[in-house]
């Protein structure tokens, strides 16, 4: 496994969260914590065959809240720019202890807010995330 490089930016296609089992273990198994606007589900050390990536994840803003996908299509873009831009905070930490995660970040709120808004709530909410997941012990049935 290869050190994440925090100049670099991209979003390649290997860290979305996109298999429907590692969404039902995620729900199964996983914790949440909201943070401003933003809610965080996420799974530390899930099982290698479900999470080949450090750090996998994946974005909402929920249909019931708002009706037009013009609307959620625009909040999940502002959230993957935040995620993109300072995922650094959380992965570095996942590499050094050679942990994995699974993620799902959901919007929160029944109106738009500011990109900066949802930036700031993204960053407290790796901040929160590196203390409460990353210091928990590697799942029971992964070898230590």
């Amino acid at each position: 496994m290869t050190p994440p490089v925090p100049d670099s930016y991209r979003f390649p296609k290997a860290g979305r969260l996109c298999n429907r089992r590692a969404f039902e273990y995620l729900f199964e198994h996983g914790s949440a914590i909201r943070v401003g606007v933003l809610k965080f589900f996420f799974v530390p050390n899930p099982p290698a065959e479900l999470c080949p990536e450090p750090l996998m994840v994946a974005f909402s803003a929920p249909k019931r809240m708002f009706r037009r996908a013009v609307d959620r299509n625009h909040l999940k873009r502002r959230m993957r720019e935040a995620y993109r831009l300072h995922r650094h905070l959380l992965t570095a930490e996942l590499h050094n202890r050679e942990q994995r995660m699974l993620l799902l970040i959901t919007f929160q709120r029944r109106q738009r807010v500011p990109y900066v808004a949802i930036a700031a709530d993204m960053v407290r909410g790796f901040h929160i995330l590196k203390r409460r997941a990353i210091s928990t012990r590697p799942a029971a049935d992964e070898d230590v």
